[in-house]
């Protein structure tokens, strides 16, 4: 009995140790399959992690294309030139590929880097280009250019224009007339006639920030202000304000009253000297006293054979007026009533009106040695003003300009208007005009050439615009 019982006691303990090695057998299965199971989500986390931070590497390089494109940096101008960069714990890389008016921007992100990436993310950027500065005219409203249809007309390269006058009447856009897309071409010249009321615009705000020219200066002194109705008489103008008139000898003043407003002999002057604490100015020309008291003036910047551009530095860019720091708009009177007048290498850029007045001649061109950039500035720009040739004037070389003319919301209304075809061949940048209505008359010859595109123009690549953008990851 007692053997059996020993017998007994013992297989138990066997049995007992064969379930405690069982069961620290599936302890150890289950502590592997949990240990393995966090190193499977740690690796996929982490995949996770670099993938998304690949994206925004690629993002970034998105980013930086467009920056580079929209600025039209010579950093990544052409299909050649690839971004590489380093940002952060990653790379990406950006190239191009231009087909027609479609640029494909592919910007790839790496991590950890280019060469042994974890993770890879692309992105794929497709801009349609359209309008911007391909014309040789873009008009808003209405190309009249009736009175310059007896007279030799060239206009090569596209027109674009929301409405065509070639007769005068009042019914626009007549084929045969008005307007033709196919030959003979209405207006005369090369290239499409387009009914197409855009156009693109220029920065104002980049050409007053980066000019080294100003008028008025000081910035902060008044350009305005209202005629006495005593002091004023024959031929002096009185206003009571403190050096209203110092410094201003050659400058003009303009009287913006009831009745007047215009660019008229009798709502301008020159001023000829001032006195009375810069309270007074004699006038040059007739007596207006009597008809100018009590009215509201505004002086006007004023170039001349007497009066030049300003001494010192100068980059190329005089900025007439400024509203965008609070002050009143001004305007530009260019005198041609007693001499020539030419502008070199300079862009005259103004919040008001571009006037120019009497017969001679006037010139602006653009040299290779007019320093950076000065090839692809305006040679006439305005924000809301009018750009406008006031006397009737024969000749074909009278308003000899080089490059854009640009008035952003005004008219532009020249007679006589060609590019330069003589002299340094760097000089012929063609003759551009975009406004919202355009006016021409006499004996016109323009055309576009790639170098008179404006290089602050909003635009994207070599002046173009985007009419489209996809975006699409890969």
């Amino acid at each position: 009995m007692i053997k059996l019982l020993l017998k007994s006691l013992n297989s138990r303990k066997g049995f007992s140790l064969i379930i405690v090695i069982l069961a620290m057998m599936i302890f150890a299965i289950l502590g592997w399959t949990l240990t393995s199971m966090q190193s499977g989500d740690f690796e996929v986390n982490s995949r996770s992690f670099d993938s998304e931070r690949a994206l925004y590497l690629a993002d970034a390089g998105v980013q930086e294309a467009i920056y580079l494109l929209f600025n039209r940096n010579d950093t990544f101008d052409n299909d050649t030139e690839i971004l590489n960069r380093t940002l952060g714990l990653g790379q990406y890389q950006v190239n191009r590929v231009t087909n027609g008016s479609i640029v494909t921007v592919v910007s790839s992100g790496f991590i950890p880097n280019i060469t042994s990436p974890r993770a890879t993310r692309q992105i794929r950027l497709m801009v349609t280009l359209g309008g911007g500065f391909a014309n040789t005219l873009a008009v808003i409203d209405l190309l009249d250019w009736s009175l310059a249809s007896a007279h030799t007309v060239g206009i090569d390269a596209n027109i674009s224009a929301g409405n065509y006058s070639g007769d005068g009447d009042a019914t626009y856009n007549e084929l045969g007339q008005d307007y033709s897309n196919s030959s003979p071409l209405k207006p005369p010249g090369s290239g499409d006639r387009n009914l197409n009321a855009a156009m693109p615009t220029i920065e104002m705000d980049w050409f007053y920030y980066n000019s080294s020219a100003f008028w008025p200066y000081p910035s902060s002194r008044d350009i305005t202000g209202t005629t006495d109705g005593s002091s004023t008489s024959g031929n002096t103008v009185y206003v009571n304000i403190v050096n209203f008139f110092t410094n201003m000898e050659g400058q003009v003043v303009r009287n913006l009253g009831s009745g007047h407003g215009t660019w008229n002999s009798n709502d301008w002057a020159v001023i000829a000297a001032v006195n009375v604490n810069g309270k007074q100015a004699t006038i040059d020309g007739a007596s207006r006293g009597l008809t100018w008291r009590n009215d509201p003036v505004r002086l006007a910047r004023r170039y001349s054979d007497t009066n030049p551009k300003p001494a010192g530095p100068v980059n190329g860019i005089n900025y007439i007026g400024a509203e965008i720091v609070g002050r009143t708009r001004a305007d530009t009177l260019i005198d041609l009533r007693n001499n020539d007048f030419s502008f070199y290498d300079e862009s005259i850029v103004c919040e008001g009106d571009i006037i120019v007045v009497g017969t001679n001649k006037l010139s602006s061109k653009f040299s290779s040695s007019g320093g950076a950039g000065s090839h692809e500035r305006p040679a006439f720009a305005t924000k809301e003003g009018n750009i406008t040739s006031i006397a009737s004037v024969s000749g074909a070389d009278k308003r000899e300009i080089s490059g854009l003319i640009f008035s952003k919301n005004g008219t532009i209304s020249l007679n006589y208007l060609r590019y330069p075809t003589l002299g340094v061949a760097a000089w012929h940048r063609g003759c551009m005009a975009y406004g919202r209505r355009v006016i021409l008359d006499g004996d016109i010859t323009m055309r576009r050439i790639e170098s008179g595109v404006p290089e602050e123009g909003e635009g994207f690549g070599s002046g173009d615009i985007p009419t489209s953008v996809t975006w699409q990851e890969q």
